[in-house]
């Protein structure tokens, strides 16, 4: 729904289908190994979580914030798909995974340092 621009209305009907996320593959279409996390999103970004995990992965956190445990891969698309949420992300656990991924962060600003 984020997404679309302009609507119509028609005169026909349709069954909805269930909506079942599907999990993060890769191109070679095996899974890569993955971890449940705990996040709080900013309210502002709720459409691209229910995207892929559903409305139903959210919890209300605070007036601003939601709080949800999302399963994502771990290994770098993982990062990279948390990155995406940019400052509006923040990772409450597991702490062996919040460090990796700060590694990770790490990595990316040694990369771009002047």
């Amino acid at each position: 729904m984020a997404r679309i621009i302009s609507t119509t209305l028609l005169e026909r009907h349709f069954t909805p289908r269930e909506n079942k996320p599907q999990p993060f593959e890769h191109s070679g279409g095996g899974l890569f190994p993955t971890i449940s996390i705990d996040i709080v999103i900013d309210k502002s970004l709720r459409d691209k979580l229910v995207e892929r995990y559903g409305q139903s992965t959210l919890n209300d956190y605070d007036t601003e914030h939601y709080r949800a445990q999302i399963t994502i891969p771990y290994h770098e698309f993982g990062y990279r798909y948390l990155t995406s949420f940019g400052t509006g992300l923040r990772i409450l656990g597991p702490a062996p995974f919040k460090q990796d991924y700060q590694n990770y962060l790490q990595k990316l600003i040694d990369l771009n340092h002047d």
